[in-house]
């Protein structure tokens, strides 16, 4: 092909059409490619969130784990890398103490109907249902 400079201007006329031509096939061809790619990715996202699913990760049940094409659950550490339930060391701890001396005390009893629930081999077994409230129950 020669030069630019050698063309004749119905030459350059006919290039320039041509490739306007083309530019406009190639830029539907990228519109299409990214439109697939977009689907592709969002394809790739959802099956790596489902192959990362596990039973330690998720409400599946352990036996769902050793499927096809899944990799196994990192195994976890005994003992060592779970914190206890609780209060944790070094946490301000609060409690209400007990105390000998307290502003109030109100004595609860049992009330209600007595009944036999069941029997024990030769004595019968009395129960009622208490009433528990405030700060003593007998």
């Amino acid at each position: 092909m020669p030069g630019l400079e050698e063309m004749s201007r119905e030459e350059l006329m006919t290039l320039s059409r041509a490739l306007l031509v083309e530019n406009a096939r190639l830029s539907e061809r990228v519109a299409v490619l990214e439109k697939e790619n977009a689907e592709l990715r969002e394809r790739v996202a959802r099956l790596e969130r489902l192959i990362s699913r596990n039973s330690g990760n998720s409400g599946m049940p352990p036996a769902s784990d050793d499927q096809p094409g899944k990799p196994q659950p990192k195994a976890r550490p005994a003992g060592g890398g779970k914190r206890r339930p609780g209060k944790q060391p070094g946490a301000p701890g609060s409690t209400l103490a007990w105390t000998d001396d307290p502003d109030d005390t109100v004595e609860h009893f049992p009330s209600g109907a007595w009944r036999v629930a069941r029997t024990w081999p030769g004595r019968p077994i009395w129960v009622s249902r208490p009433v528990i409230s405030g700060s003593r129950c007998r």
